[in-house]
């Protein structure tokens, strides 16, 4: 059993500073040094899938990306990647949030914690 803290607050953290600035950049740091940094460092092995450093790399597999984190893949999928076996709710749903963003072209109005659709999955990498 593993016990890993919640991160309530990340998710939140999270749409503040988008809906403050707007600002790709600024949120990818978010991402990256709130999130991915320690996988990108100890799991060197996500290389072959994913360079988690990479905020392009990141856009370009988010299809494949989402399907890693659910929820449901981390309790049933026996190839479940340390990063989803790992990573607590509040970071989950942070990701997801960013996925979203991109997807919709960081066009998201309202954009706050429940803003993904029940059931939503993204279909195509969103456009450069």
């Amino acid at each position: 059993m593993r016990a890993l803290p919640p991160d309530n607050a990340v998710p939140q953290q999270f749409v503040d500073l988008w809906n403050e600035t707007h600002d790709q950049t600024q949120a990818w740091q978010f991402i990256y040094n709130q999130i991915l940094y320690v996988y990108d460092m100890l799991f060197s092995v996500m290389l072959e899938h994913v360079n988690l450093g990479s905020q392009q790399a990141f856009a370009d597999n988010i299809s494949g990306i989402w399907s890693t984190i659910a929820a449901s893949a981390a309790a049933e999928s026996t190839h479940a990647m340390p990063i989803t076996r790992d990573l607590s709710s509040g970071k989950r749903l942070t990701l997801q949030l960013w996925i979203y963003l991109m997807a919709n072209n960081y066009n998201v109005p309202n954009f706050n914690v429940d803003s993904i659709p029940s059931g939503w999955i993204p279909s195509t990498p969103p456009p450069n």
